[in-house]
């Protein structure tokens, strides 16, 4: 009873369908490597079809079930495997109209054979991707004789292309389309979109506007898109990731937003003093040191002054200033050494204001002043002195010479007593 009645409601009652391949169930779908086609296979009174990849990888399949009637609505690529979908009539089920989507590998491999029947009757109308993750839509009717399209679900995939969650929404699809964070439903023909399903199955409407928490700088602001808005003086019609930097306004639904979006800047801190290399990352902008463009990750060893400036959209610019000392070894500041000393130094070395590399080899007696040039003016002075052996007075010849004359000016002072003495 229930085959005749299906053979009645396909006679008289007119399901949309997505290709215009679909009356004769044929597909050829042409992708960035390679060309899926597809063609009906009856056998036993049941239809299934046969899948064809030629192009990076070859395989042809046939795919019959003794139970089930397939019709398929579409084809995709996702991460070079294809999937199929469309609906299903299952001998199983009450009802006449079931979703089904198979997704085959490279090598003609099913990963996923989906049927479900979701109690009334359904069939996936499309498939979308968003980024990496998967989702699809199905229109559900009543179980009338003429079927009469009431709500319709979406359905997100998990990473082996299960079904992960879904949604369910009342209304009639006219239209659709995503881009990489929404999916727009639009209920007329023509018009703005009525609705959309974000990644996490979040239903947004017209009534949609940012939420910036409170806060004005980000490092990146997420903007989804339903209805064309205008960001700095621009209609955008997508979703869209801001992480340039940049001083940014936003009018959506007559409500105007100004936010910053910062650079992210790593390796470095503003007003810092350090002896070693650094090495400087950012994520994106036009960044200058000291003047001269600089590239991400490049790195900054010579001693001297830096200013780091990046520079972003609407004349947003941060700036980042540091110090990078010099390494210097073989000496220390205002000390005297008794034997030769080598100078170890980066940087521009000038030993009495005469030029030296480092490794410096220094054997003469004397006074020496030690200049470390660096960027944009840095200066740093070393003073150390050179003395041989037969030249130092130690603390302990100081003290001798000082108990000897103690000693020989009271040994004078006692002769000079006893002649007085021996005087009188």
């Amino acid at each position: 009873m229930k085959k005749t009645i299906f053979f009645i409601i396909l006679l008289f009652v007119a399901i949309p369908r997505v290709n215009t391949y679909a009356a004769t169930n044929q597909y050829e779908y042409v992708f960035e490597s390679y060309q899926i086609n597809t063609e009906p296979f009856y056998e036993n009174n049941k239809r299934g079809y046969t899948i064809t990849r030629t192009g990076n990888q070859n395989y042809s399949k046939t795919v019959i079930n003794s139970k089930i009637n397939y019709t398929i609505n579409g084809i995709i690529n996702h991460k070079n495997n294809t999937i199929i979908y469309g609906y299903c009539v299952n001998d199983d089920t009450d009802t006449f109209y079931d979703v089904f989507y198979t997704v085959f590998d490279a090598s003609g491999n099913i990963i996923n054979d989906y049927t479900n029947d979701f109690n009334k009757q359904e069939e996936i109308i499309k498939f979308y991707t968003l980024g990496n993750d998967v989702f699809f839509y199905f229109n559900q009717a009543s179980l009338d004789y003429e079927p009469i399209t009431e709500s319709f679900y979406v359905v997100k995939l998990d990473n082996q292309y299960g079904v992960d969650d879904y949604i369910k929404i009342e209304g009639v699809v006219e239209s659709s389309d995503n881009d990489e964070y929404l999916i727009k439903f639009n209920f007329e023909h023509l018009g703005n979109y009525d609705l959309g399903v974000t990644k996490n199955l979040k239903i947004i409407d017209e009534t949609y506007t940012i939420d910036l928490n409170n806060r004005s700088n980000f490092e990146d602001v997420k903007i989804l898109v339903l209805n064309p808005v205008t960001l700095n003086n621009e209609v955008i019609y997508d979703s869209i990731l801001i992480d340039y930097p940049g001083h940014y306004e936003i009018m959506i639904n007559n409500a105007t937003h100004t936010f910053d979006v910062e650079a992210l800047i790593e390796g470095v801190i503003a007003n810092s003093i350090v002896k070693e290399p650094i090495i400087v990352t950012y994520n994106k902008g036009q960044v200058f040191l000291n003047d001269d463009l600089y590239l991400s990750g490049t790195i900054i060893e010579e001693p001297g002054f830096y200013q780091l400036i990046v520079n972003g959209i609407n004349d947003y610019q941060k700036i980042i200033e540091f110090t990078i000392k010099p390494e210097v070894n073989g000496i220390i500041n205002n000390t005297v050494y008794k034997e030769p000393i080598t100078l170890d130094f980066n940087g521009e070395g000038y030993l009495n204001n005469q030029f030296i590399e480092s490794g410096f080899y220094v054997e003469n007696e004397g006074e020496y002043l030690l200049k470390i040039k660096g960027v944009n003016g840095y200066l740093e002075n070393y003073y150390f002195q050179i003395i041989s052996e037969e030249n130092q007075t130690s603390i302990m010849d100081i003290i001798t010479k000082y108990d000897i004359y103690v000693l020989g000016t009271v040994v004078l002072i006692g002769i000079v007593i006893l002649k007085k003495t021996k005087t009188k």
